[in-house]
């Protein structure tokens, strides 16, 4: 059963436009525990509630332009992965990918 699920779920989603969102709101809520997001919730949390202490519209306010920026930040780089086609996945069979991503991991941990 779940098996069939599963394996069919790629036409559920084709044919239901309300589906392929709902799966992609699932799966963003999904990422949102992700234990790389974890540091980040002390300092917006701390962010916003210093800001917004003045009133709770303005906590309101922050929350929203917070989540909206990174909604858009994410739609912009998803829209460009998927206009440029095939681009990403013949960088990563470089090795001067893998060069330049390794000494950009270490110059960012100096």
């Amino acid at each position: 059963m779940i098996e069939n699920l599963i394996g069919n779920l790629h036409l559920y989603i084709e044919g239901s436009i309300g589906l392929a969102f709902l799966a992609a709101y699932i799966g963003g809520v999904v990422v949102g525990f992700t234990p790389c997001t974890y540091p980040l919730i002390p300092v917006t949390v701390g962010f916003i509630g210093a800001q917004g202490s003045a009133s709770k519209l303005r906590g309101f306010s922050l929350s929203v332009f917070y989540v909206s920026g990174l909604a858009v930040t994410y739609s912009i780089m998803g829209a460009v992965a998927v206009l440029s086609g095939r681009l990403f996945g013949q960088m990563q069979t470089t090795p001067w990918t893998y060069f330049i991503m390794a000494n950009l991991c270490i110059l960012m941990g100096l």
